[in-house]
């Protein structure tokens, strides 16, 4: 009698997810994936991942919360059955769906949100993207995870002098972020996405 052969799951074996979101907010991100060549499945990834540790948009999601949650181990949000879930708000506008690989401890983060929205999974995955959008930071978070990604210790930070610098030189001191420096860089040196680090490094080297 043959024995059976049982095969392993890897345990970083990523796993299908496939949320609906707006047209709209597909082109963003695809523009990010343009910008940085970086696949459109691991931007979104990427994104949401950013989102789920971001104090600020779990404060923008906590008043639909159902269900309690808990964020980061220490902030207590409580749920209240009573508020609508976000499960059958209708998006306004052409969807399209995505599809988005994640690790499984990240599905179970996404799946413990999910619950506490009293949503499906891809549905909180599509909250969140929408959110990241909401959320100057988490673009600029994303950004700037790229360019470090991509450039050697010491033009790092000679970069961050280079945006202190602007920002000091703005006389409505606004705020200078990773995503208006990559604008600045596509409006100014007009690099396409093919060359994006080779320009940046040789721009950093010839403005400092």
């Amino acid at each position: 009698m043959r024995e059976e052969v049982v095969r392993k799951v890897r345990a970083d074996k990523k796993i299908d997810c496939k949320p609906t979101i707006l047209d709209n907010l597909k082109e963003s991100i695809d523009r990010l994936s343009y910008i940085t060549n970086t696949p459109i499945k691991d931007v979104a990834e990427a994104l949401t991942l950013l989102c789920l540790e971001s104090d600020k948009v779990i404060e923008s999601l906590s008043p639909h919360m159902r269900r309690n949650y808990t964020f980061n181990n220490n902030v207590f949000y409580i749920g209240d059955v009573k508020r609508e879930s976000l499960q059958k708000l209708q998006l306004q506008g052409n969807t399209s769906r995505i599809t988005i690989r994640f690790k499984q401890q990240d599905i179970e983060k996404i799946k413990s949100l999910a619950f506490a929205l009293d949503v499906t999974p891809s549905k909180c995955v599509a909250l969140l993207l929408e959110f990241s959008f909401k959320h100057a930071e988490i673009i600029n978070s994303f950004v700037k995870e790229f360019i470090q990604g991509n450039l050697d210790k010491r033009r790092m930070e000679e970069l961050e002098k280079v945006i202190k610098y602007i920002e000091s030189q703005n006389p409505n001191q606004e705020k200078f972020g990773w995503v208006e420096l990559i604008q600045y860089l596509f409006d100014e040196v007009k690099i396409n996405s093919q060359s994006i680090t080779t320009t940046l490094k040789e721009w950093i080297d010839k403005v400092t």
